[in-house]
């Protein structure tokens, strides 16, 4: 048994030690995990696409990209191992010290765990695409994903599938390694072709001096959605910025963890995190900053805004600050409000219907963590927050 299959099992097995989550639990059995191989798909990928079928990568359906070797190095992780075995080790023993259980069954239970390695100097974009041919399936992806010095990486995920109201449950982890002066911009589209099913997802990323890392997600359209992000900043000049949209409707829960951990002077984390909750959906966030006793100079936010479309609608914000340094910028902040009378008011008096007047500021709400995602989605992701806030923001005229 190789050193990589040992931290698969160990993952295993502290799940089934340690973990005794009813919502995991309940995935796990109503969602099997299929051991077969790739079914056949009639799928044409477009440029920039790697293709996972249900959880299983699909290299021959996936573009020409994974094939350029002067850009994107792709490697199965069980062939990348004898050629990265710090960095492999690195982030499985990071992997074991999680407590979300859908993360770390991605990691033990994953039928083709990948390597993405994009060298020096590149400019590479990437679509995950994660398609989903049959309902009731667990799909666990594990993804490891390393840049070199000055290299920069675009990614998006998204999950596609064949049926309408599609479930199942689709859990991936990801850990990201940013060399100096490297770039990534990472957007996870958390969201089913339907309301059925559970999505999670766990990212981990560590970034040295001058790495910048935009992480965004927007969490909709599912039974329930959870999300683990812990980012260290171990160099100068390191910049971490993490947004999330969360539009939880009917019996949606969403859970949200997000920690920044400072670990190196003079480097600066954002959080900026928007729930709009309708129908008797129920959201929780947590956030946290850590700023160890040497993280000195650091600059830390962190935001949690939150608006209820409907009575019975809630919310859960906690924001938590652990600071050892003297020198430090560091706030957050948390809000829960209904749709203000006075604004209401105002745009009523200037000739708007009352769900005219809450859609639009619906949509102003979440616009400002939408101007974070990557240029190419903002504009179909606005178009479906106006038909979600229009669609719950005139139920109760």
């Amino acid at each position: 048994m190789t050193s990589l299959a040992s931290f698969q099992q160990s993952a295993l097995d502290l799940l089934e030690r340690q973990h005794k989550s009813p919502h995991f639990k309940k995935a796990l059995s109503k969602y099997p995990v299929t051991g077969e191989g790739l079914p056949h798909v009639d799928y044409t990928a477009r440029k920039n696409e790697l293709l996972f079928v249900d959880g299983h990568f699909a290299p021959h359906l996936s573009c020409e990209i994974a094939a350029k070797e002067e850009e994107l190095l792709v490697f199965p992780l069980e062939e990348a191992y004898p050629l990265y075995t710090p960095l492999i080790d690195l982030h499985m023993q990071v992997a074991l010290q999680q407590t979300s259980p859908f993360a770390l069954f991605a990691v033990g239970a994953a039928k083709t765990p990948l390597l993405l390695h994009i060298e020096e100097g590149e400019n590479v974009e990437i679509d995950l695409v994660y398609l989903q041919t049959r309902s009731h399936l667990f799909s666990p992806i594990c993804l490891q994903v390393y840049l070199e010095k000055e290299a920069r990486c675009s990614v998006t995920t998204r999950i596609v599938s064949k049926e309408k109201n599609l479930e199942g449950c689709l859990s991936q982890h990801i850990s990201v390694s940013l060399e100096k002066q490297s770039t990534l911009s990472w957007c996870d589209q958390m969201t089913y072709n339907g309301v059925g099913g559970t999505i999670a997802s766990a990212f981990y990323g560590s970034l040295q001096g001058g790495a910048q890392l935009r992480k965004t997600s927007i969490h909709a359209q599912a039974e329930r959605s959870e999300e683990h992000v812990h980012l260290t900043l171990f160099g100068k000049e390191a910049h971490a910025a993490v947004s999330s949209l969360l539009l939880p409707q009917g019996a949606m829960r969403a859970h949200l963890a997000v920690t920044a951990e400072h670990a190196h002077p003079e480097a600066r984390s954002s959080q900026q995190i928007k729930t709009l909750g309708a129908d008797a959906s129920k959201t929780h966030f947590s956030g946290k900053i850590y700023v160890h006793a040497e993280a000195q100079k650091t600059e830390a936010y962190q935001q949690h805004q939150s608006l209820l479309l409907s009575e019975e609608a809630s919310v859960c914000s906690e924001p938590n600050l652990e600071i050892f340094a003297d020198d430090v910028k560091a706030s957050h902040g948390a809000t829960i409000a209904s749709f203000e009378e006075e604004a209401l008011f105002y745009l009523q008096s200037r000739g708007m219907s009352l769900g005219q007047a809450k859609s639009l500021l619906a949509k102003a709400f979440c616009r400002e963590v939408l101007d974070a995602f990557p240029k190419r989605l903002q504009t179909p992701w606005q178009g479906f927050v106006e038909k979600f806030v229009g669609s719950h923001a005139h139920s109760n005229d």
